[in-house]
């Protein structure tokens, strides 16, 4: 346990593979639980008569797949 390492924020984002992102959920009894993930994109694409235009959004994934947001007007900060 003697060779631990606090790892930097560049560090753990080379290791998790992403940045990392924390989420709270309000659990039954009301308290807020964080749930630390990583950041993760999604492509999407809309049909604009025979385009096809991509966008993408960030979310925080946790685990919990796409969770609706109830804080920063609903936009993830990834």
């Amino acid at each position: 346990m003697k060779n631990l390492k606090k790892l930097s924020r560049k560090e753990l984002k080379d290791v998790k593979g992403g940045q990392s992102c924390v989420l709270y959920v309000q659990g039954s009894n009301g308290a807020w639980v964080p749930r630390t993930g990583v950041c993760k994109k999604v492509v999407s694409f809309t049909q604009v008569g025979d385009v096809s235009i991509p966008s993408t959004s960030s979310y925080c994934e946790t685990g919990l797949g796409q969770v609706p947001l109830s804080s920063n007007g609903g936009q993830s900060r990834c």
